[in-house]
């Protein structure tokens, strides 16, 4: 009976481990050990990933593989920021800029003016951009690089960040600051960041209004009003969020410590958490549409989803069931994933929510026209508290709810 039990424990135990190995994330070969500070893919294929001694890493498949490029220099490099197949710009330590124009074949080191660390670099178009770092210095550049010239300077000012959505818009961030430039950079104007004590290591901007600012103490703050008003979305105790990216109004994510990934489908009202499979350090993330974007971190991490990060839904059988069905999840109790099926005769706009006791709706998993079928959703309740949960499906005329739950 003892070793009955035994069994029994460990056959759940490697039960619950392959559930929670289960991610949207995929890891991809990066090829090295050195730290990834920083990403940007131009499309689904083309993307550069650069980090710690001088590393600037190519891939024009989508990531499938990773080829280094001569960077010239051994120095850190923070940032990287492309415009297109061919125009990019890498920025780090002691000062340097590094600019391509053949998507970096060639890197060619440029002027900078800054003596100390370069934090974050933003460009626009082939020409237009903007470098920001030692003692809050931020550099403008009209030419493509050849010429760089001071903007702004604040010695008590620790700078981490720079973000432009057009030539005149943009804004910076710091230790408990955020500045703002309607003009170019001309003026550089603080805004109200809503923390005296918290700095701002990246920002995301979908346009002139709306934005999203993230930090140490894994704070989240968001703006629609071009940052005259800055207000928290959400705070990620114990980790502080490194890199946020919004593809689009609606869908963002954001990374940080032990492997940390949040995501948000509606402007960052609600944000959920991804399972990365990682707990490196994660630095910087880039999407280039909902689906597809890539993440990268210490000891040459490079994770990449094609579906948002989310485990998602799965068409399991296109074979056409006779009837509708809801089946009840499993594993149940689970932690923190668990796996939902459910079966449709016909092609119906199908909806699948979960709920907590109070009927409050704390996740929506489909909202889409689904074929007939048999599907099943991964779910990843990794952000929730313990206790019983309801999912409803409601497929034309067929409405059911079941309860689980989650016993962490």
């Amino acid at each position: 009976m003892k070793c009955f039990i035994i069994s029994l424990f460990l056959s759940v135990f490697c039960l619950i481990s392959i559930v929670n190995a289960q991610s949207g994330w995929i890891p991809q070969t990066s090829g090295t050990s050195e730290h990834l500070l920083s990403v940007h893919f131009v499309d689904i294929n083309t993307g550069w990933v650069v980090g710690s001694n001088g590393i600037i890493l190519y891939t024009s498949n989508g990531g499938s593989n990773w080829n280094p490029q001569t960077s010239g220099t051994t120095e850190g490099l923070r940032s990287v920021s492309f415009v297109g197949a061919n125009n990019g710009w890498a920025v780090g330590e002691n000062g340097i800029i590094l600019q391509t124009s053949d998507g970096g074949s060639n890197w060619t080191p440029q002027t900078s003016m800054i003596a100390g660390s370069i934090r974050s670099v933003s460009f626009v178009d082939a020409n237009n951009g903007w470098a920001i770092g030692y003692n809050g210095s931020i550099i403008q550049t009209s030419d493509g690089g050849t010429n760089w010239t001071f903007q702004f300077a604040s010695p008590a000012l620790y700078s981490y960040s720079i973000y432009f959505v057009d030539t005149q818009n943009g804004w910076a961030g710091g230790t408990a600051t955020i500045l703002h430039t309607s003009d170019g950079g001309i003026n550089w104007n603080p805004q109200n960041s809503g923390t005296t004590s918290e700095s701002f290591f990246s920002l995301s901007f979908t346009d002139a209004n709306t934005g999203w600012a993230v930090g140490s103490g894994g704070i989240c703050m968001h703006t629609t009003d071009g940052g005259s008003n800055w207000n928290y979305q959400y705070t990620s105790a114990g980790f502080f969020l490194y890199s946020i990216h919004f593809s689009d109004a609606m869908n963002g994510w954001t990374v940080g410590g032990n492997g940390t990934i949040k995501y948000t489908t509606n402007g960052g009202n609600n944000w959920y958490s991804q399972t990365s499979g990682t707990i490196e350090l994660l630095s910087s993330v880039s999407f280039v549409d909902a689906m597809n974007g890539w993440a990268v971190g210490n000891n040459g991490t490079i994770l990449h989803t094609t579906t948002g990060g989310v485990v998602g839904i799965e068409e399991i059988s296109s074979q056409v069931p006779a009837t509708y069905q809801l089946s009840q999840n499993y594993p149940n109790p689970f932690n923190p994933n668990t796996t939902i099926e459910f079966s449709l005769p016909h092609t119906d706009f199908t909806i699948l929510k979960i709920y907590n006791l109070l009927g409050e709706e704390v996740s929506s998993l489909v909202s889409e026209k689904l074929t007939a079928g048999e599907y099943k959703y991964e779910w990843d309740a990794g952000w929730l508290a313990s206790g019983v949960y309801f999912y409803k499906i409601n497929a034309g005329n067929f409405i059911q709810t079941k309860k689980m739950f989650l016993l962490r």
